[in-house]
């Protein structure tokens, strides 16, 4: 594998700031915004059991006949295994203005190591951007994409090409569109600043009634991508007798239902649906460990002058009660 260090630049033009900067990421989204019920601790599968009682009402009779049904099933988390794995030489600093604390710290060439300065950033910075790449993983992922089997090209399902690395486990998009008794707003359509709020209007109609009115943490959320929550705010900066003026944030409600907008989310695509950290929610991620959510870094062997930083994680995502959320989406099965 090649070395992932590269540097640009590296020519000596004067003294360095004493602190690097790094790239602005998403990090996770999902997780971060309590956006999703965590298990841990899976080594191989867990069943999420769901339990509803149904038609138990009837009149009185001095010897009751039961009546009713109590339904229990479950849904699998099943975590599947994702690596992330970089090597890196720490000579590669021996061409830039780094050269003489490099030396200074490891006067040997054999005992060259990469400088705190520049583990603590790099191991912080690949963790965000793992993260970031979880969030597109847990919505749009599918199993299908991998190009070492089915290698399904993600622009037959309205994705986009780059969009084939998410393939480690079928997202929250594709079980949703796998499932049965599953509610769509209908005919589906591009997301426009015109029409966003016609499209929430829809799919409130849809929801059942015991989940209307309730907001909050608890309540009903509009999970949107970046992309549309824009367009919400467009909209409702553009109206011409109210709502919000161009200096102002829009409030990221709809009929004081919160609109949460989701890194990894695909645009012309909103879940309306119970998303919280606790049971109540209808968004599940199964992780192996919480103690796997992290990064190690080490020489890669004895005789090498390689570094690597490695990560091992399980994971899998899954949802609740399909028949309690209503999708938008032009992404297809």
């Amino acid at each position: 594998m090649a070395e992932a260090i590269s540097i640009t630049g590296s020519n000596y033009s004067g003294d360095k700031t004493s602190e690097i900067i790094s790239l602005a990421v998403t990090n996770s989204d999902t997780v971060q915004k309590g956006l999703v019920r965590v298990e841990t601790g899976i080594q191989k599968e867990r069943q999420i059991e769901r339990l509803d009682v149904t038609s138990f009402v009837q009149k009185r009779k001095a010897t009751p006949i039961s009546k009713g049904n109590v339904a229990i099933d479950y849904r699998s988390l099943v975590p599947q295994d994702i690596m992330v794995y970089i090597e890196m030489n720490p000579r590669d600093f021996e061409q830039t203005w780094n050269a003489e604390q490099l030396y200074n710290a490891y006067p040997k060439l054999v005992d060259r190591e990469l400088t705190t300065e520049y583990k603590n950033p790099i191991m912080s910075q690949t963790m965000k951007r793992f993260g970031e790449f979880l969030d597109s993983q847990y919505w749009i992922g599918r199993i299908e994409f991998d190009d070492e089997g089915a290698n399904v090209d993600p622009t037959t399902k309205g994705l986009v090409a780059t969009d084939s690395v998410y393939s480690y486990f079928d997202g929250f998009l594709k079980k949703w569109l796998d499932a049965s008794g599953k509610i769509a707003v209908g005919s589906p359509s591009a997301i426009t600043k015109a029409n966003i709020r016609d499209k929430f209007a829809a799919a409130l109609k849809l929801i059942p009634k015991a989940l209307l009115f309730k907001y909050g943490n608890l309540g009903l959320k509009f999970l949107v991508s970046y992309a549309d929550a824009q367009k919400y705010q467009d909209a409702l900066t553009e109206d011409v007798y109210k709502n919000n003026n161009t200096t102002e944030a829009s409030v990221m409600k709809y009929n004081a239902y919160d609109i949460v907008p989701v890194a990894g989310m695909p645009e012309n695509t909103f879940f309306l649906g119970l998303a919280s950290s606790d049971m109540s929610s209808n968004f599940y991620l199964g992780i192996n460990d919480l103690a796997d959510m992290s990064l190690d870094m080490q020489k890669k062997q004895a005789n090498s002058e390689l570094y690597f930083i490695k990560g091992l994680f399980k994971m899998d995502v899954q949802l609740g009660f399909i028949e309690q959320m209503v999708v938008h989406t032009t992404i297809t099965v």
